[in-house]
């Protein structure tokens, strides 16, 4: 019986499974095969630490390739489970590990996260369960007493499931909560499971993380009768009134605190000029906000007057200079023939040129080096490694290969990095990559200063609309009711 049900258990579980880790891919993560932790509070940080004495012992060390690694899927398939007398825990202790290592891979809040934490929490509650199940079996068998003094299988699912029971647990759920001027604000809720270990992090300081704890409300539910709406125009005085949703509002009612633009007038120069004292929405955010409703189009308003003026400008001057090459054009006719003379003479007159050009040139090469030279303190002081222009640089320039050039600077520059990074050591950038840091960094400014990029101004408004209360609902109106008498008609005799 027991080894039916053994084998029955372990074929179940990894069918369950399998289908079960179609979207994540959980059970074909490779792990190392020699690794194992008999505490299952410490799985993450044992594995952390097994890395850390590895990449100790060689730093050149390749986990996909150096490390000898098995998936869930080939130990199932190889029956390596069934061979230890902790097979349970080893499935429970193999899910827990390559779920730890994918729930750090992805960033919190995507897809492929909270399939991966779905999966882990669906398979722990699956293996506790089946080792239920299957505990049951085996006590109330017609052999019980047999079984259980004799079967390993028996012995295995008791101790394993109090091991795994005594860890796992279902985390509390967390939101980001944030008070303002009219109450406490909260989030929805986070999506972070129990094997992240990384840090907290709230998107503005001001925000707190706090537990969602549930409340067993001890008021008495009132009957559908009084919650239903009334059929009668009068409604009944004794009868509660019929609101669901008590004084309910939506988080969109709230006016929410926004950043203030401040004006000191003369004391600008050195007064804060953002008020952002309990604001939920950043300033950048206000400005972005203006800039394209309203910024955009004084911009373009602006842009287009001033090629309006430039062409109405040129539009007039375009006359006078069609008759000014009229002119000159008669001119050059009658140069044409003097100017064949002079370039016959200039032709002689180049030649004695250039000799006396190489000859002065031969001067300033042959000067006297035993005079001692004179530096320039100042410029001495005022120089920089970023001043220092190679001649491959300007080569580069010369024949448009500046971003050719930019690529193999930063290349050998990751590349110098990597390799002092590998040491497991903090040392200082050598002098080789101080020297192609500054030249990726003039690169990149004369090849924005030859684009000649232009920076869209962002025009402020002091005056930006801010909607500062909303109320939602109708606003009751007494109705005026005339006093006046109606005059009677009086008949005429």
């Amino acid at each position: 019986m027991t080894e039916s049900l053994k084998e029955e258990f372990f074929e179940n579980l990894a069918a369950v499974l399998r289908s079960a880790s179609s979207k994540c891919r959980a059970l074909d993560e490779k792990f190392p095969t020699e690794f194992f932790e008999s505490n299952p509070k410490n799985i993450y940080e044992s594995y952390v630490s097994f890395l850390r004495a590895k990449f100790d012992e060689n730093p050149d060390i390749k986990i996909a390739d150096d490390i000898e690694s098995i998936s869930i899927s080939e130990k199932f398939a190889n029956g390596d489970y069934q061979k230890h007398s902790d097979a349970v825990y080893r499935i429970y202790h193999d899910i827990k590990l390559v779920c730890s290592i994918l729930i750090h891979y992805y960033s919190q809040g995507t897809r492929s996260y909270q399939m991966v934490d779905k999966f882990y929490k669906f398979a722990s509650e699956l293996i506790l369960r089946e080792c239920y199940r299957v505990g049951v079996q085996l006590i109330n068998g017609s052999d019980a007493d047999a079984a259980l003094e004799e079967s390993v299988f028996s012995r295995t699912i008791s101790n394993d499931f109090l091991k795994i029971s005594q860890v796992y647990q279902l985390p509390y759920a967390e939101t980001l909560q944030t008070e303002t001027k009219d109450g406490h604000l909260f989030s929805s809720v986070i999506s972070r499971s129990s094997l992240d270990k990384r840090p907290k992090e709230v998107p503005h300081e001001e925000m707190h993380i706090v537990k969602i704890l549930p409340q067993a409300s001890s008021q008495p539910a009132n009957r559908l009768g009084f919650v239903a709406a009334n059929t009668s125009h009068i409604p009944d005085p004794t009868i509660s009134p019929t609101e669901i949703m008590t004084s309910f509002l939506h988080p969109n009612w709230y006016p929410l605190p926004t950043s203030k633009w401040l004006d000191y007038g003369q004391y600008q120069s050195f007064a804060p000029s953002i008020s952002e004292f309990k604001s939920v929405t950043d300033c950048s955010r206000k400005g972005d906000i203006w800039l394209e409703k309203v910024g955009y189009k004084m911009w373009y308003e602006m842009v287009t007057k001033e090629k309006k003026e430039k062409a109405a400008v040129e539009a007039k001057t375009e006359p006078k200079v069609e008759t000014k090459e009229e002119n000159n054009g008669e001119k050059e006719a009658s140069n044409d023939a003097g100017e064949t003379d002079e370039e016959k003479n200039a032709t002689t007159d180049e030649e004695p040129e250039n000799a006396r050009e190489s000859s002065e040139d031969e001067v300033v090469v042959m000067a006297d080096q035993t005079k001692p030279v004179q530096i320039n303190l100042k410029n001495l002081f005022e120089w920089q490694p970023s001043n220092e222009i190679t001649e491959e640089d300007i080569e580069a320039f010369k024949q448009g290969k500046q971003q050719q050039l930019l690529s193999e600077i930063l290349l050998k520059l990751k590349d110098l990095k990597r390799k002092r990074v590998k040491l497991n050591k903090i040392s200082k950038p050598t002098s080789e990559e101080v020297s192609l840091y500054h030249r990726a960094q003039n690169i990149l400014r004369e090849a924005i200063l030859l684009k000649q990029v232009k920076a869209v101004p962002k025009l402020y408004e002091k005056q930006f609309p801010v909607l500062s209360n909303n109320y939602a609902g109708g606003i009751p109106v007494v109705k005026t009711i005339s006093t006046r008498k109606k005059k009677s008609k009086k008949a005429v005799n």
